[in-house]
């Protein structure tokens, strides 16, 4: 987890809420505002950012970032989404830079944005938005309790697509891009999502380690990362139904539903 208070601030802003969501987690809190202090513009930090995570090679992370280091998390959401696990963003600033980086990409990562300026849905479509009072100070300092509880209630839901990015891991399989993955069993080198489906695909419902309901989980998560892929739909279709016909609701989940909605069926 990386925490980003503004350039101005330090990671002690983060003191009230920092034992609470660190527990079973590393916590990371880099400085954004580097030797000049806060004046950089929010793209340099977020390059800064994203080398700092090179640097200490850490692939995915969860994000939350508070007021402006809230707008340089969302630009590395932006600029590589297959990085960011899921997304808090407190008392995000009310719009984007005047000349934000080109050719932002699409925030995939769920996110939660917390006492949000009017825009802030506007900038993240799908956020799942939270107010909590907060009397005009920072809201993880004026009400560290309610945020953290907040924060950890949304980061304890995994989403699909990260439980299948897991499964892919443990073949070898790991995203480097937005569309780009690799695939470590020789002969090692770049594959596409599309290859990545084919191979995988069939797999996911023989994998032994797996109950029916963990099977379809991965699967739908594999359509979340790759795109629907018909081997992928068909299977989805025929574990629903199984020998016994179509399986009770309580153990379909939403996204079972929008898979049928993506194979033109729309579901029952």
């Amino acid at each position: 987890m990386v925490l980003l208070t503004a350039p101005q601030g330090t990671a002690d802003d983060w003191a009230p809420v920092r034992d609470a969501l660190a527990r079973g987690r590393r916590i990371y809190a880099p400085d954004l505002g580097g030797p000049t202090g806060g004046d950089r513009p929010a793209p340099l930090m977020r390059d800064a950012l994203l080398g700092f995570l090179d640097t200490l090679g850490l692939d995915r992370v969860d994000l939350i970032g508070h007021s402006t280091g809230a707008l340089v998390a969302l630009l590395v959401a932006q600029a590589a989404p297959h990085r960011v696990v899921r997304l808090v963003l407190a008392e995000l600033p009310p719009a984007l830079p005047r000349e934000p980086p080109a050719a932002p990409g699409r925030i995939t990562a769920p996110t939660l944005v917390v006492n949000g300026a009017a825009d802030a849905a506007g900038q993240v479509p799908d956020a799942r938005m939270l107010a909590i009072p907060a009397d005009g100070r920072p809201v993880h300092r004026a009400a560290p309790a309610a945020f953290a509880a907040a924060v950890e209630a949304f980061l304890d839901e995994v989403p699909d697509s990260e439980v299948a990015r897991r499964w892919l891991a443990g073949s070898g399989i790991t995203q480097t891009g937005e569309s780009a993955w690799w695939d470590a069993d020789p002969p090692a080198g770049p594959v596409t999502a599309v290859d990545v489906s084919d191979r995988m695909g069939w797999l996911v419902f023989d994998d032994e380690d797996l109950g029916l309901a963990g099977r379809l989980r991965v699967a739908l998560g594999l359509m979340d990362l790759l795109g629907p892929h018909p081997l992928l739909a068909g299977q989805i279709h025929m574990a629903h139904l199984g020998p016994r016909g179509p399986r009770r609701r309580p153990v379909r989940s939403g996204a079972v539903r929008r898979a049928a909605v993506r194979r033109g069926g729309g579901g029952p």
